[in-house]
């Protein structure tokens, strides 16, 4: 069995896991001191249900609807049979997902809306979307979520990873940046939505 405790810097993580791979149950403290433990593991079609019902739970808990993007359940289909796609349960409830767009020719890569060349794109990974349920907020989730699919972008030979998030959402802000991205420039997306546009070499 393999620990890594550098997950976070300000909280007890412990990943258990053959070599480091998903799947893995992950142990987190938060500031209060609270110990829970979660079974993280790559997704599957069979999980859309799930995710839906957690992005709508999500959905219901934000003070202002225009910090998320809503994921249609086309959309997720289309990323769970092709992207790199995780999830964390506590017990049999999933409490977190997290998808990663490959380099490939779809629409939801960033790399379109940025004017990329086609050989950009295909070194490049999207951090698309990261949601936590209310209730295990402050373990350190995000930030778990980010670790691993840093690790699957380096496997790749990913170059680069491109997400945006909004200037209005601090907790992300905070996260993105603790995970060594820097603001590349803002501006309106998703149909006037105020985002920045984040950036990270690898």
């Amino acid at each position: 069995m393999q620990y890594d405790r550098r997950v976070t810097k300000h909280r007890l993580v412990n990943i258990r896991a053959r070599h480091g791979r998903l799947p893995c149950l992950v142990h987190c403290r938060n500031r209060k001191g609270e110990l829970r433990r979660f079974f993280v593991r790559k997704c599957t079609k069979d999980d859309l249900p799930a995710i839906m019902a957690l992005q709508e739970d999500v959905m219901l808990q934000l003070p202002r609807e225009d910090i998320f993007v809503v994921t249609t359940e086309e959309e997720f289909l289309e990323t769970l049979e092709n992207d790199f796609c995780i999830a964390a349960f506590s017990g049999r409830r999933m409490v977190m997902f997290s998808n990663m767009i490959l380099g490939r020719p779809t629409p939801r890569h960033l790399g379109f809306q940025l004017g990329y060349s086609e050989e950009q794109i295909v070194k490049s990974v999207i951090y698309d979307t990261t949601f936590v349920a209310p209730d295990v907020r402050g373990f350190g989730l995000q930030r778990l979520a980010a670790w691993f699919k840093d690790r699957e972008a380096r496997s790749i030979g990913a170059a680069e990873a491109i997400a945006t998030v909004s200037p209005m959402n601090p907790a992300s802000c905070r996260n993105i940046l603790a995970n060594g991205f820097r603001v590349d420039s803002r501006r309106e997306m998703y149909g006037g939505l105020d985002r920045l546009v984040m950036k990270k070499d690898f």
